[in-house]
């Protein structure tokens, strides 16, 4: 056999060994995850439009990435923003996202006020982030359980005026609404 086709062969045999990547992250690794898919989800929400519509599925292009870095300890993992698809092109993504890591999966939680109405009442955004790195694809699912706070006479009267106009008769309190990306590893 000649030399290139035993390093060839050596090569295959090396590659099948190795398999695929296996799914999760690597202490300081820098993963680039194109976005593939975008959809957006409701439970026991309103189907009123004028609610619905702002609620769109995330834009994406061929241009739409994931990307993070797991840091050393392997425990958590920073959102990144590149200029290309160079480790050291990147930095800390504007949103300051950390996410917290245990095997497969990275977690992201927080919560917002929106003063909402013209009474005291606040739109409250509980968020829950999963992003579920599969080796060579990745599921990205952001909950968001809505809540009516911190005004109970203006809320309720908002959430019963939701009802009212809602084809469903549902309104915004306790509503879920779940934006689920798709992602394959560059």
């Amino acid at each position: 056999m000649r030399k290139s086709s035993a390093m060839a062969l050596a090569a295959l045999a090396a590659l099948v060994a190795c398999g695929p990547r296996q799914p999760g992250p690597r202490p300081g690794e820098v993963l680039f995850w194109r976005v593939t898919s975008s959809e957006v989800s409701f439970v026991e929400c309103t189907d009123d439009p004028g609610f619905r519509d702002q609620l769109k599925p995330v834009a994406i292009d061929e241009n739409t990435y994931l990307i993070y870095r797991v840091e050393k300890d392997g425990r958590r993992a920073t959102a990144l923003s590149c200029e290309s698809f160079s480790a050291a092109s990147c930095s800390d993504h504007p949103s300051g996202i950390v996410y917290e890591v245990a095997g497969n999966e990275l977690f992201y939680s927080r919560e917002t006020k929106d003063p909402i109405g013209t009474g005291g009442c606040m739109l409250q955004d509980a968020q829950s982030w999963v992003l579920t790195d599969k080796g060579v694809t990745l599921e990205m699912v952001a909950s968001h359980v809505l809540g009516l706070v911190d005004s109970p006479t203006d809320c309720e009267s908002l959430e019963a005026q939701v009802k009212r106009q809602s084809p469903n008769g549902l309104g915004v309190q306790g509503c879920i609404v779940r934006f689920t990306l798709g992602a394959m590893l560059r």
